[in-house]
């Protein structure tokens, strides 16, 4: 049973959701007032539900950035995740350096991701002949965005499971 209204995300340290969290995956029907089909909830369908939400947050990504880079300079041109509200992600929680042209480090500076399940992918956005390379650093990833073979400024989207 959920100790907290907060969405496990959002908690401290944040974290993905179990079935401890969704009431075990093991609510069950009144034997004496089963639920109405198609108008109270059943236990059943509940049942399934959390499953599904817990199978689902273990594979979705916690945090996704869209970086461009007008003028040259890397920038958060778009930002989401599994946060909400007041709490929501936004640029300042990721520190963002261009180590070099086509080289772009993104870190999370600051305990808003859950533990990392899955290493960080994305792909490039528009460009011909481009390819993108995930490299994993502390706290983040390093991505290399290249055209032609040779390492480029190139528009992409990265999505985090965490760090």
């Amino acid at each position: 049973m959920a100790d907290s209204s907060t969405i496990t995300f959002e908690q401290d340290p944040p974290r993905r959701p179990s079935l401890d969290d969704l009431d075990g995956g093991q609510c069950e029907n009144d034997a004496e007032n089963p639920p109405v089909p198609g108008i109270d909830p059943d236990a059943l369908a509940m049942n399934q539900r959390d499953k599904l939400v817990v199978g689902l947050a273990g594979m979705c990504a916690a945090a996704w950035l869209y970086i461009t880079f007008p003028g040259g300079v890397a920038t958060v041109s778009g930002i989401g995740g599994m946060r909400q509200g007041a709490e929501a992600l936004v640029s300042a929680d990721f520190t963002i350096v261009e180590t070099a042209t086509g080289s772009t480090t993104i870190t999370h500076t600051g305990g808003k991701l859950p533990a990392m399940t899955w290493p960080a992918g994305g792909w490039i956005v528009g460009g011909a002949d481009t390819t993108v390379t995930f490299i994993p650093v502390t706290n983040g990833v390093r991505v290399e965005t290249r055209t032609g073979g040779a390492l480029a400024d190139v528009a992409f989207v990265v999505f985090l499971s965490g760090v």
